[in-house]
């Protein structure tokens, strides 16, 4: 170590600026780094290799620039040529650091294209999800599907699926039950019609009988009219009654609930007033005090007529306060 420092002092004595780090020795790693190259983005262990190489050219111009710091302390002329040494260095070294800087820089590029790329392709497969379930009747939130991983989304996706079916089952039932009775009522007035058809038929033959038939319709049709109108009435009695009595009932429950407002408002008004008594009545012993003030006597007209306007609104001024404190 004391060796070093010596030739280091005999050197700068000398004017020769050593940096301990030759041409050649730039040259030699400028022939084993140039010839980094990543072939393989995915690699990393050409990654790892090219970082370390990078590191070495790095940490080596670090060590040139203390050393030039601490060469530069002597003399400017001293100074001026360790820093065209360290320049000349660097303009050698700077090839090499760009060129493993650059070398990195692709891995890294590549690297955030693949995140960029996977995240458009996960964007395509949720917003895929939402038009799926969309098809089945069920709107999602995106943000909700982008949390779900893939079997979470099958068992939701399966759970949307059934319920799916089965209301197009359901209404694959209703459908049916409605055609079902469209022929029941289809097939009934078909029966009626052919009914209607051999009465008339019998009306030709027979118009005495058929007279006695119409009547006879005539008269179940009244019966039905009237026993139709009697359930009607019946079932708007019976309604009108239910109503009736909810209302009543709902009345007496808001009268009952009125009356224990007013109780409570009366009992709290009541609690109030206790609490407010004692400053009450120290209020109406202060105007009191106030009202039974008396003035000197005063020797001109102008001021006794100023005393008595003054008495006049004092004594307004107390009315006034007495009121308000019983209002309180």
């Amino acid at each position: 170590m004391e060796a070093a420092q010596e030739l280091q002092v005999e050197n700068q004595r000398q004017g020769i600026v050593d940096y301990q780090l030759t041409d050649q020795a730039i040259t030699a790693l400028s022939v084993k780094y140039l010839a980094l190259i990543i072939t393989d983005l995915e690699d990393k262990a050409q990654l790892e290799t090219v970082h370390e190489a990078r590191m070495d050219i790095k940490n080596r111009r670090v060590r040139v620039q203390k050393q030039e710091k601490e060469l530069k302390k002597d003399a400017n002329d001293w100074r001026a040529k360790v820093g065209k040494a360290a320049k000349h260095i660097y303009a050698l070294l700077l090839p090499i650091e760009e060129h493993l800087m650059k070398e990195e820089k692709k891995v890294l590029e590549e690297e955030e294209r693949i995140k960029a790329e996977e995240a458009e392709k996960q964007k395509v497969i949720i917003q895929s999800r939402v038009d799926e379930l969309l098809e089945y009747g069920k709107p999602m939130p995106f943000m909700e599907l982008a949390v779900l991983d893939d079997e979470e989304y099958d068992t939701l996706l399966f759970d949307v699926k059934e319920d799916f079916n089965a209301e197009e089952e359901r209404k694959a039932e209703e459908e049916a039950a409605f055609q079902k009775e469209k022929v029941r009522l289809a097939k009934i007035a078909d029966e009626q019609d052919v009914e209607r058809k051999h009465l008339e038929a019998i009306a030709k033959e027979q118009e005495d009988k058929d007279r006695i038939v119409r009547e006879k319709q005539r008269a179940a049709q009244d019966k039905i009219d009237a026993d139709r109108k009697a359930i009607d009435d019946e079932k708007a009695r019976i309604a009108q009654e239910v109503a009736d009595k909810a209302n009543a009932k709902a009345k007496a429950e808001q009268e009952k609930r009125d009356a224990k407002e007013r109780e409570r408002a009366v009992i709290a008004e009541k609690a109030r007033q206790e609490a407010l008594k004692p400053d009450k009545e120290k209020l109406n012993d202060w105007v009191e005090k106030l009202s039974v003030i008396q003035c000197a006597d005063l020797s001109s007209e102008e001021a006794q007529f100023l005393k008595d306007e003054i008495y006049h609104k004092f004594d307004d001024l107390c009315d006034w306060a007495r009121t308000e404190i019983e209002n309180l």
